[in-house]
């Protein structure tokens, strides 16, 4: 009875870790200015699952969240009016990934 009971405790652990879900976070700021940029649309597309994409907006501090999601290999996508787009390869593979700040640039003409 002892073994199935200590064999149960190691493995549970195991199973709820190949289970989590991470976060990432940043923020965005004008290259120029140093500004922060609200309202620029933010989303993620995952490389593994070609029908995973979660979209958000940053808040009145320029930042993003993405809560909940798998670990593994997402494209950051960032754009906004006034603004080149803002491409980006992140590995999800800790419990929270704050990639910081991001600078976004302006286009010209």
């Amino acid at each position: 009875m002892t073994k199935p009971l200590l064999l149960l405790f190691v493995l549970l652990p195991l199973s709820a870790t190949s289970f989590a879900q991470q976060t990432l976070r940043g923020r965005l700021i004008d290259s120029d200015t140093h500004n922060r940029v609200r309202d620029a649309s933010v989303s993620i597309r995952s490389r593994q699952k070609a029908s995973f994409s979660r979209y958000s907006i940053s808040d009145t501090a320029g930042s993003f969240v993405f809560s909940n999601i798998d670990s593994g290999v997402y494209d950051l996508l960032i754009s906004y009016i006034g603004y080149r787009n803002f491409t980006q390869s992140i590995k999800l593979d800790s419990a929270e990934t704050d990639i910081g700040i991001l600078q976004l640039t302006r286009t010209t003409g």
